[in-house]
């Protein structure tokens, strides 16, 4: 599918300029980036949806760019991009300007945490359909393509897709697949039923539902899944690997079990069934600490194979 190029035009006032860049004048935090030229003429009659993906980070300047790249190669142009940076001081908002002419908009400034960084993003964005990537991973090409073609029914609130893992230098450590759908509703309170990166959501369950709850600390995504799935949002996976998603981080920290657990217990998962999960989980999680980064591919085969 062929799309003209989009233009885009500067939003940001500044109140300091420094090489092209911006200081909002509040200490801390830096601002900059362009605006898409078409945001204001995504609700027009036959205007292509215009497609919000956010970014966020702290100290991630090893791996940035390759997200950004990511981003900026989709196929899909009606397309704005924003980035948010929490402070970051290894290089970031170096490479943040670097980039300054092909990001929408990014700011920079200290926040609470992932959660309250993909909020900020959400209320900075103008698309119709919200992605988030974060710093070290990427979207294949045509991702937001599949997911606009798979949002065309207006019934639908949210997609995903399949993943590719890799490892710290970007090594293949095999495929993940989501949750079925037909078992969405058994295991969404007891695993992770489908992977962030891959997610696109309508900004119209944002308003409804709300974002994501910033008193978590690395189970907020997860939180956010159940919730809108019990409120009845439908969703629909995409059979394609939608994102790259790189292995380690807090992905691998306990903390994050301690949270889903506790998410799973108040939203009504029985206390047998969510305390057999954590154990199950932190065995699995030790054994991947253990194993060559590889071994989280054959996780997957395993539980895939378990699953269908």
């Amino acid at each position: 599918m062929n799309h003209a190029p989009v233009t885009r035009k500067s939003s940001v006032k500044a109140v300091e300029t420094d090489g092209g860049n911006t200081s909002s004048g509040a200490r801390g935090r830096l601002e900059g980036g362009c605006r898409l030229e078409t945001a204001e003429k995504g609700k027009s009659s036959g205007a292509p949806p215009l497609v919000s993906v956010i970014t966020v980070v702290f100290n991630g300047a090893d791996h940035l760019r390759g997200a950004i790249d990511s981003v900026l190669a989709q196929t899909y142009r009606s397309l704005e991009y924003i980035v948010v940076d929490g402070g970051s001081t290894d290089g970031t908002v170096e490479i943040l300007r670097a980039y300054d002419r092909h990001i929408d908009y990014w700011v920079s400034e200290p926040d609470t945490g992932i959660y309250d960084a993909m909020n900020k993003g959400i209320r900075a964005s103008t698309g119709t359909i919200v992605g988030i990537l974060n710093a070290d991973d990427r979207y294949t090409p045509y991702a937001v393509e599949s997911v606009v073609r798979a949002l065309s029914d207006p019934e639908i609130g949210y997609c995903h897709g399949w993943m590719r893992l890799v490892d710290a230098r970007g090594q293949d450590c095999g495929l993940a697949k989501p949750v079925p759908r037909h078992l969405f509703a058994k295991r969404v309170l007891r695993e992770t039923p489908l992977f962030h990166p891959t997610m696109f959501v309508r900004r119209s369950v944002y308003e409804t539902f709300g974002g994501f709850d910033n008193r978590l600390a690395l189970a907020g995504d997860f939180e956010f899944i159940a919730r809108i799935h019990w409120a009845g949002v439908a969703g629909i996976e995409i059979p394609e690997i939608l994102a790259e998603f790189r292995l380690g981080g807090s992905s691998r920290s306990p903390k994050i079990l301690r949270e889903m657990r506790s998410v799973a217990l108040r939203s009504g998962l029985s206390p047998l069934l969510a305390w057999k999960d954590w154990t199950l989980a932190r065995v699995v999680m030790a054994a991947k600490r253990a194993l060559p980064a590889a071994a989280s591919g054959w996780f997957r085969v395993l539980k895939d194979l378990r699953r269908r």
